[in-house]
């Protein structure tokens, strides 16, 4: 296993300093004004432990065994679950540098950690195992040095378990306030033979890790066709749909093989509404479909409906994927949400 970052030693006692900062102190919750805003405000935010994905298309698109992926890194967990499917190269790039640590300690504990102690470390929070220092010290004495490992020992050293718990992970202690358990749909946490499978394909994976905004993914000046995937989560939600399908068609496409795909992932929308935008159709859409501020909805969804148009009018071949999500500490589930698959 080998993982590699554009973060180096300085970068992260700068990200130590800004989490001690924070310390105490609630960050602000704010509507975004504008697209711009709201890209900007994640750049700067304290990072995820999980996200609400759904990867079950994944084995449905296929991923062949070795395969080098594009993907942003967000919270990892698709990254181990295309590791678990056999991809082995694994190019990760993600605006906020804090992720970089999120996922490294994923990649530990997946790689040193069974089933159980990972479930009980990562993902119930309401356990005295979770996040615990006695695990974090183990996987702490396994790990190389390296600037993710100074990053987690500093927080543990100088801040503790409380100081992760509040504010370093984004939404942790809404889970303890509400003593609300975590669902989450990915794959490696499904079942322990998947997560074997994870663990197995570790010893050979390499991640490489940027921290750089996917919409510049020119200035990385990499290669023609070396990707046989790229996945884009929900980035387009950041960036208005002309600006995300530009660099698409030109930036990306090229960076895919022959036979690969990149994808998106549409949160609380329906699938038919892109089945029949793809048929030539009206898509059938009601104020019920809006969850939330209505005219908020209604404009987030009017983009979403508009950039798949113009993948239409392209002429790409595109597979339409329904899931259901799992649920944050609000207990949201929906069976509405999908990825959209685009071909190369």
């Amino acid at each position: 296993m080998k993982i590699t970052s554009s973060i180096n030693y300085e970068d992260a006692k700068k990200e130590f300093e800004d989490t001690l900062e924070f310390y105490g102190r609630t960050p602000a919750h704010t509507l975004y004004g504008s697209l711009d805003d709201a890209k900007m405000h994640y750049a700067k935010a304290h990072p995820a432990l999980f996200s609400n994905e759904n990867n079950g298309y994944l084995k449905a698109e296929g991923i062949p065994n070795g395969a080098s992926v594009f993907t942003i890194a967000a919270s990892y967990d698709t990254a181990l679950d295309l590791v678990g499917l056999g991809a082995r190269d694994i190019y990760s790039i993600d605006i906020n540098a804090k992720q970089f640590f999120i996922d490294c300690l994923k990649i530990w504990s997946a790689y040193y950690l069974t089933f159980d102690e990972f479930y009980w470390f990562l993902i119930y929070p309401l356990s005295d195992k979770f996040l615990s220092e006695k695990t974090m010290d183990y996987i702490l004495s396994k790990v190389p040095e390296s600037p993710a490992h100074m990053y987690w020992y500093l927080i543990y050293n100088k801040g503790g378990r409380d100081l992760l718990q509040e504010w370093v992970l984004l939404d942790e202690h809404n889970f303890k306030k509400h003593q609300s358990m975590r669902v989450t749909p990915y794959l490696y946490v499904k079942s322990k033979e998947f997560y074997e499978k994870v663990r197995e394909g570790l010893e050979s994976a390499y991640f490489r890790f940027e921290t750089s905004d996917a919409m510049n993914i020119g200035s990385l000046n990499l290669p023609d066709n070396i990707f046989d995937c790229a996945l884009l989560s929900n980035i387009h939600n950041f960036i208005e749909p002309s600006e995300f399908y530009k660099v698409v068609t030109e930036k990306i496409m090229p960076l895919l093989k022959e036979s690969g795909w990149l994808s998106y992932y549409e949160i609380e929308r329906k699938p038919e509404w892109f089945s029949m935008l793809k048929k030539g159709e009206t898509p059938k859409i009601t104020k019920d479909d809006f969850l939330g501020n209505p005219d908020n909805g209604g404009y987030q969804l009017l983009l979403s409906l508009e950039l798949y148009k113009m993948f239409v009018s392209g002429n790409f071949d595109s597979t339409i994927y329904s899931l259901s999500t799992g649920g944050g500490f609000k207990r949201i589930k929906t069976d509405r949400d999908c990825a959209i698959v685009i071909h190369k």
